[in-house]
């Protein structure tokens, strides 16, 4: 992992992106972005977002003018994914459990879900293309 962790974090703040931490007015966000790096020795911050970490890169990089930085851990992809803040690397310690428990489950994952209505398969970008996850589908749900 590139990023240290703080050793003895005092809280572990987990936090949504989208209508969460990048929710309020563009002074409220600079204000509390500019407490979370005054506190990254004491505050393990993590991102958990149903966001892949392309997303989340690109994120960081259009928000860092307003103060927003990397936190230490990002869980991303629904959950399928945990990856260094910084580097946004999956961590193998997180990561390899979870695809180890996934395997062979995506065809009966599929077939179980085949022709539900929302729903359709995607493809994790951070795991090369598995495990395959059910994300709704916006054109049937209209």
């Amino acid at each position: 992992m590139s990023a240290p962790l703080p050793e003895q974090p005092e809280l572990v703040l987990v936090t949504d992106l989208d209508g969460t931490l990048l929710g309020g007015s563009l002074a409220e966000r600079r204000r509390f972005y500019a407490w979370l790096e005054q506190q990254r020795g004491r505050v393990l911050h993590v991102f958990c977002t149903g966001r892949d970490l392309g997303s989340v890169a690109r994120l960081l990089a259009e928000d860092e003018h307003v103060g927003l930085r990397a936190p230490h851990l990002v869980i991303g992809d629904v959950g399928c994914t945990v990856a260094c803040g910084a580097s946004l690397e999956p961590l193998p310690l997180a990561v390899d459990p979870i695809e180890a428990r996934w395997q062979g489950k995506p065809d009966r994952v599929l077939a179980v879900m085949a022709g539900a209505a929302g729903v359709s398969p995607s493809r994790l970008a951070a795991s090369g293309g598995s495990p395959t996850t059910t994300t709704p589908n916006p054109s049937i749900m209209a």
